[in-house]
């Protein structure tokens, strides 16, 4: 029962000092850095020499049903340019960068945010799976932060299947 008020108390710290970093961040930093508010997100930000914090998600089209130009009209409507009820664009912090600063989590905005610099399209022949194996090892570096950390990779031909995405 006593340990109530002082996980209270410590919350409460927490925001206060929070409030403050982001203040701080906004006068310094003209809002082009933001405190990452989101736990989810804020585990991005942990880097630690060894370790990756690469995902590496696929999914197998239906032959003959992958249109990269119709993929990467889908993904910016569907991503970037959706919003939801409220007129929010939940998808819009794929534009930052995740970084420490001061020890804390945050999003940097990116400059120069361009589809193009995420989405690859390998060449259109067909890749077996070998090959795919061999090709995704190179993600086990960790992605530096001079644009957003994360990539789109599409092979249009996967052993005589259509579209690895």
């Amino acid at each position: 029962m006593t340990l109530v008020p002082a996980t209270f108390f410590a919350v409460g710290i927490n925001e206060l000092v929070r409030f403050v970093i982001s203040k701080f961040f906004l006068r310094q930093f003209n809002g082009e850095i933001t405190l990452i508010s989101d736990g989810g997100d804020a585990i991005w930000s942990h880097v630690k020499k060894g370790n990756c914090r690469n995902i590496l998600v696929y999914a197998v089209t239906p032959k003959d049903q992958l249109n990269v130009n119709i993929l990467k009209k889908m993904f910016d409507q569907r991503v970037l340019a959706y919003k939801d009820s409220d007129g929010k664009r939940p998808y819009e912090k794929i534009k930052n960068i995740v970084v420490n600063m001061y020890g804390y989590p945050c999003w940097k905005k990116c400059p120069n945010f361009n589809l193009k610099n995420h989405f690859k399209v390998m060449k259109d022949r067909v890749y077996t799976e070998d090959e795919v194996k061999r090709w995704l090892s190179t993600f086990s570096e960790d992605m530096d932060d001079k644009k957003p950390q994360w990539e789109l990779i599409v092979f249009p031909v996967y052993k005589g299947r259509i579209g690895i995405i």
